[in-house]
């Protein structure tokens, strides 16, 4: 490296890091990947600890620059993920027990302990949970289910 290459970056700023972040955050924006997310962040936390430690070498920003951007990118793969995630990932394929505790109409006379009750506009299979046939038109809750099959109740 020049003599003059080494004299531009010891003089970097934090300015200068957070033009790299927003540099590298503007990328991320247009990637559907969080590769540059993490050294955005890094270029970030390393600007703050410039400003607020402004001797700092270029061998020591260039340390918290790596430092941080790994221990992001390396701590984002175990950080819990959200509820609704969690919530798809439970009930994928299990559709039927998104709708526990949800009320539906029961479409036509159930012919023994099972029918046909309406909700969301789809109509499925059901089943009273006492084993009583239910008329149509009654308002039932959905408790629970054994496949595409509701496990119902009637309400009041």
């Amino acid at each position: 490296m020049s003599a003059e290459m080494i004299e531009i970056l010891s003089n970097l700023g934090p300015f200068h890091w957070w033009a790299l972040a927003v540099i590298l955050v503007g990328i991320e924006m247009t990637m559907p990947t969080q590769y540059m997310l993490w050294p955005g962040l890094g270029a970030i936390v390393t600007g703050l600890l410039l400003l607020l430690f402004p001797g700092m070498p270029l061998v020591a920003q260039i340390v918290v620059f790596a430092l941080t951007s790994g221990g992001l990118a390396l701590s984002s793969r175990y950080w819990p993920r959200g509820a609704a995630e969690d919530d798809a990932r439970v009930r994928l394929n299990q559709r039927t027990e998104g709708y526990v505790g949800r009320q539906a109409i029961v479409a036509e006379d159930f012919q023994g302990s099972r029918g046909v009750v309406v909700l969301d506009d789809s109509r499925w299979q059901a089943e009273t949970i006492d084993g009583r046939p239910l008329p149509s038109r009654t308002v039932v809750e959905i408790i629970g289910s054994d496949g595409a099959l509701l496990k119902v109740k009637p309400v009041g």
